[in-house]
């Protein structure tokens, strides 16, 4: 699988916790999809301390969404590749790394500010934004959105839509809160595809909103 179950734990959970019983049991008893609109789950929320003297919430899923996200990547995430590489500036594009710390990795902070400085060094302006909790602000419906354009999935909202396949993706999601819409899990290595996808969507509209065909500044 390309999010493999033990990677569903935030990176930075303390080595006692682990997923190896949960991995070995799905390698031996594989199978398809397992939420179903019955039943829904709740992440269990593991808060760390950050720069600043603030804090940051991290979720630990259930191993059925676990599961289920690791599913939908499986069958979908060379899709996913294939539209990241269409020219952009991202440095937070999803590699998956069988042989690495985790099974999907992406740029480091490090990386991120070199490639700041060789970019936007010689600029005379330069305008930065951020987007305030991310990935606990996304809303779930926005997912097949952002691959299938809103209409489309709006006029198909079935959850095992043949045609509007990502739909299946915002159910997971919603079904690892228990119902709700806001949000994505913080930590898992399959939010990582998910934030690329809803970024990406909103760069292409950023650049079409300037007059552009692509942009140049990195993100």
């Amino acid at each position: 699988m390309i999010c493999s179950p033990p990677d569903i734990f935030p990176d930075n959970l303390p080595p006692p916790f682990y997923t190896s019983e949960i991995a070995k049991f799905f390698a031996e008893h594989p199978s398809s999809y397992l939420c179903t609109p019955k039943s829904p789950f709740r992440s269990t929320g593991y808060s760390v301390s950050k720069r600043g003297n603030s804090r940051r919430t991290f979720s630990v899923i259930h191993p059925v969404i676990a599961h289920d996200l690791a599913e939908f990547l499986q069958l979908r995430g060379q899709e996913l590749d294939a539209l990241f590489q269409v020219p952009q500036p991202s440095l937070s594009i999803p590699k998956h790394t069988p042989d690495g710390r985790r099974a999907i990795e992406i740029a480091s902070h490090g990386e991120l500010e070199a490639a700041r400085l060789d970019r936007l060094s010689g600029c005379r302006f330069v305008a930065k934004t951020d987007i305030s909790r991310f990935y606990h602000s996304i809303y779930t419906h926005s997912v097949p959105w952002a691959f299938h354009g809103k209409e489309k999935a709006k006029s198909d909202r079935k959850y095992d839509s043949t045609d509007v396949y990502f739909n299946r993706l915002d159910f997971i999601l919603r079904q690892s809160q228990d119902g709700q819409t806001i949000g994505i899990p913080v930590g898992p290595d399959a939010s990582r595809y998910i934030a690329e996808l809803v970024s990406t969507a909103i760069d292409r509209r950023f650049a079409v909103f300037c007059g552009r065909d692509r942009l140049h500044s990195p993100r």
